[in-house]
């Protein structure tokens, strides 16, 4: 699997865009608002995830490393963690500075409250009053991943041939018995949150995609296979953005998240027409931009109203909430990156700053 896939990163994108203007209900009203099922758009980044983890067990698997699985396994979340940390840094500096503002909140209280979503454990049941709620899904991918990455390399085979795959059918089974849809991640099941059974589940998809991918990638297909695989992709990609569109979460979800996992197969595969198309610098960066988008917009969605004028109506409401979410989003990318061009600088001077040197 490429170290980055120009389709993957433009759908990042795109399904960040459908989360935004999925969220914009919240102060527009459903009715006034684009991709009432927009919060079905999280499978796409699961079962992504899913297959670049088993990417990376299988890059450990044959370096054959000395590490003993505690560190490789720390070592491995780390290494998620580091390249979303200024973004999630400055989101969180951002969006506590605007809801303490917006809804005359006393700052230090309001952080005393919600630092559980900046350190990433507040899917683990620390959850006081988050102040982004988009964060759940990366402390829930963060926190299953550190359960599955060590059974994975020390059982391969058993987790691979049965336990992922049961789960996932038990986890969604329990999921349409009880509750409909998958979505709903931060109700309260008795044990954990119901988005941390949803990331398991997910996860496990795209881990079990992966082999899958290394088949349709192996295959040489004749102009008619690729136009087929082609076509299939497209109408996979398509008719998630239609039921994204127009229906909210239902039982349906259990149909489309197989779509979800084929038209991610034959997009990692690099084997339907025009996928190199993708492979540019533009898709790189809007795959940047996505990580920003997510993180900068759910609490202008939630607590804007607190701030627009009376008069303001839902077109120009939504124009508001665009702009901001678009402006900080980038703001938010532009300052990342320069705080990972300096990090060991300032690394440096904290360290002269704080520590005797001997």
């Amino acid at each position: 699997m490429k170290k980055r896939n120009g389709k993957i990163d433009f759908f990042k994108f795109v399904f960040s865009l459908i989360i935004v203007f999925h969220h914009s209900k919240m102060l527009v009203g459903e009715e006034n608002s684009l991709f009432l099922g927009g919060s079905f758009a999280v499978e796409f980044f699961f079962i992504v995830s899913g297959c670049l983890m088993m990417a990376s067990i299988k890059r450990a698997s044959e370096a054959h490393s000395s590490l003993l699985l505690g560190k490789e396994t720390r070592n491995y979340i780390k290494k998620k963690v580091k390249p979303l940390f200024p973004e999630m840094l400055l989101s969180y500096c951002i969006a506590l500075v605007f809801v303490s503002y917006a809804q005359s909140r006393n700052i230090i209280g309001l952080f005393m409250r919600s630092f559980h979503s900046l350190m990433l454990w507040d899917m683990s049941g620390l959850r006081e009053e988050p102040i982004n709620t988009a964060t759940w899904y990366i402390s829930a991918m963060l926190l299953c991943m550190a359960i599955l990455y060590p059974l994975i390399r020390k059982f391969p085979d058993i987790m691979l041939s049965v336990v992922i795959p049961l789960s996932i059918l038990l986890i969604l089974g329990y999921f349409n018995g009880n509750r409909t849809s998958p979505r709903g991640p931060t109700e309260w099941l008795g044990l954990t949150y119901k988005g941390n059974l949803r990331a398991f589940a997910e996860l496990g998809i795209g881990i079990c995609c992966y082999p899958l991918i290394q088949i349709v990638k192996k295959i040489h297909y004749t102009i008619f296979g690729r136009i087929l695989l082609t076509i299939t992709e497209i109408l996979c990609y398509i008719s998630l953005i239609v039921y994204m569109q127009f229906k909210e979460a239902s039982g349906l979800d259990y149909f489309f998240i197989p779509v979800f996992a084929i038209a991610i197969v034959i997009s990692f595969s690099h084997k339907s027409i025009g996928s190199h198309f993708f492979d540019n610098k533009v898709t790189g960066y809007l795959a940047k931009y996505s990580l920003s988008l997510y993180l900068c917009h759910y609490f202008y969605a939630e607590n804007l109203h607190y701030l627009l004028p009376a008069g303001y109506n839902n077109q120009q409401a939504m124009a508001v909430y665009l702009i901001l979410s678009f402006t900080t989003a980038l703001i938010v990318m532009l300052f990342s990156d320069i705080l990972r061009k300096h990090y060991k600088d300032i690394k440096g001077f904290a360290k002269k700053l704080l520590v005797k040197s001997t």
